[in-house]
């Protein structure tokens, strides 16, 4: 650049010589008309080397009208490459012609200021359009002796839009510095903040402008045991050495606290090492972690069996409790197994998958079976993991064994149907049995006969001989039911003293032999028993026709109150 100043200048110097001595007209010692030539030759020549070389654009004009117009004298090489135009297609032309846009460009104005006062000016950098050219241009302007103007100029577009983008550049980086998701800062290697993000902010609560100028120390960001970590860290910057990702926890402005990792990297600025570092909040993520490893620690300490699968329903997981549940010791044992290996009935298994995967999640009873191949009873609880679009990752289960609570049930179950004093069944089953025999009885087109019996006396007895005799009583009258009735009949005590027999394939018609028997056999018992009581009963019944049928209830209402109707004759 200031090499080819200086040919600017020589170039002026020598054009501005020429015409001064073409102005003259004659050589002030005519006695050496030679050697004054000879001088002008070399000077001429020396002008159009620099005039034809020159990288800058060298326009001489002439002025028309005392400065309204300027016609094209001269035009170098550098000119015709920078405007795009032929030296032989302009001279003699106007400037207004061959460049329309110079008044708006404000070139125009110069030539004529220049021409007036005879000062060079400089037109600094301004942009030039027409419908033909564009650009950036940088003129230096000036009037020779003989008034004419010559113009010096440079294309600086390229230059232009390499500042432009250089610019452009810059305020990318700002904005890409400013609106980083990640905490950025600059500081110095002493700890102190020369800038820092939006981000920055946030993340400690300091304005942009409480940062500048302090330290991490001044701040108090940092705990004490933090401390020398972060200065290790600078230290290596200083070096030329970046750091990171290293964990530390902040003091933010308002107490709160939060974990962070950063890198760090040495950056050069105006000859200057400075730290660029780079903060990333994790304290979600810390929490998250802390969150997973506490489940993960409660599913590997369950009581429950828990297990992992994947959608094709290989193992992926599973904890000690489901380990000895299934009698496995390790965990190659059972995973990459099939989740169907681990079920007595695998088919039941499948159905239960399928129905997972369409529901989302259920609760089920299935039947394991051990290494060993035994048996026992499963609760799951399953789901569908899926991620946070939704998609299904893998299954999930959870098992209880559930054998003895079965067991319990069955016996519950079996508590429930059998009256405990007598082991006969017990008013809700018999009403269940007898609802079975009506409609097994109206698909068979058999009849149906039912018995409602009272104890005659049996309050008598309680009050005279204590509940413990009374429930003698009850024992041998059921006693004395299945001794005299068939197999097939059923026997239910209704409460108290009172039994439903119920008689399937029979009808009123096998009345007199049921009381037959059943009289016969009380005697006996009677003699045998040798109580200061007799053991009596009052008897109803009643019949279903499946051509005539009738409803449980009332079967039931018919024979109760022919039982009660016996009942009062006896006692008359």
């Amino acid at each position: 650049m200031k090499e080819e100043n200086r040919k600017k200048v020589e170039l002026i110097k020598e054009l501005r010589f020429l015409r001064e001595e073409r102005e003259k007209g004659v050589f002030k010692d005519i006695t050496k008309p030679k050697q004054t030539e000879q001088v002008i030759q070399e000077r001429e020549n020396r002008f159009r080397e620099l005039f034809k070389h020159m990288s800058s654009g060298v326009v001489i004009y002439e002025a028309k009208d005392n400065g309204r117009d300027f016609i094209f004298k001269d035009f170098n090489q550098a000119a015709e490459k920078i405007d795009k135009v032929k030296k032989e297609d302009i001279i003699g032309k106007s400037v207004l012609k061959v460049f329309p846009g110079v008044k708006d460009f404000g070139l125009f104005k110069v030539f004529q200021e220049v021409y007036k006062t005879g000062k060079p000016q400089h037109y600094p950098i301004s942009f030039y359009q027409d419908q033909r050219i564009t650009g950036w241009r940088e003129n230096h302007v000036y009037k020779l002796p003989s008034g004419e103007i010559v113009a010096v100029y440079d294309d600086v577009t390229e230059r232009k839009e390499v500042e432009e983008e250089l610019r452009d550049s810059e305020e990318r980086l700002k904005i890409l510095f400013d609106y980083a998701p990640d905490a950025y800062y600059i500081s110095d290697i002493k700890g102190k903040f020369i800038d820092g993000n939006k981000a920055a902010e946030k993340l400690i609560g300091y304005k942009r402008e409480e940062l500048i100028g302090k330290s991490f120390l001044k701040l108090k960001l940092l705990s004490l045991a933090d401390i020398p970590k972060a200065a290790k860290l600078l230290v290596k910057n200083l070096r030329g050495q970046p750091t990171g990702s290293d964990e530390f926890v902040l003091n933010r402005k308002d107490n709160s606290k939060v974990t962070v990792e950063i890198s760090t990297y040495p950056v050069k600025i105006k000859g200057r090492t400075l730290a660029l570092g780079i903060a990333r909040d994790i304290t979600e993520r810390k929490n998250s972690e802390r969150k997973l490893r506490t489940m993960e620690s409660a599913i590997a300490k369950s009581i429950n069996a828990i297990a992992l699968a994947d959608l094709k329903g290989n193992l992926t997981f599973v904890n000690s409790s489901f380990l000895k549940m299934w009698g496995y010791e390790k965990n190659k044992e059972v995973l990459g197994q099939s989740i169907m290996k681990f079920w007595l009935k695998p088919e039941d298994a499948e159905k239960i998958v399928k129905n997972l995967f369409d529901k989302g999640s259920l609760v089920g009873e299935l039947v394991g079976r051990r290494k060993d191949s035994s048996i026992f009873n499963v609760q799951l609880l399953a789901s569908i993991v899926t991620d946070k679009s939704g998609k299904p990752i893998n299954m999930m289960s959870s098992f209880l064994d559930i054998t003895e609570r079965k067991k319990a049930e069955k016996q519950l179950k079996e508590l429930a149907r059998i009256d405990s004093l007598t082991g006969c069944y017990s008013r809700g089953y018999g009403l269940e049995l007898l609802d079975r025999q009506i409609k097994l009885s109206y698909r068979s087109k058999s009849p149906l006969l039912l018995a409602f019996l009272d104890i005659d006396g049996f309050k008598l007895i309680n009050d005279n001989f204590g509940h413990d005799e009374g429930d003698k009583v009850l024992k041998e009258s059921v006693e004395l039911f299945k001794s005299t009735l068939r197999e097939v009949d059923i026997i239910c005590r209704m409460g108290g003293d009172e039994f439903l027999l119920i008689f399937p394939d029979s009808s009123l018609k096998e009345v007199s032999l049921i009381r037959g028997r059943l009289q016969k056999n009380l005697s006996q018992l009677n003699k045998k028993i040798k109580k200061n009581y007799q053991i009596k009963f009052s008897m109803g019944f009643s019949e279903y026709l499946p051509d005539k049928p009738e409803t449980l209830d009332e079967l039931i209402r018919i024979a109760d109150q022919r039982m009660y109707d016996e009942k009062k004759k006896n006692k008359e």
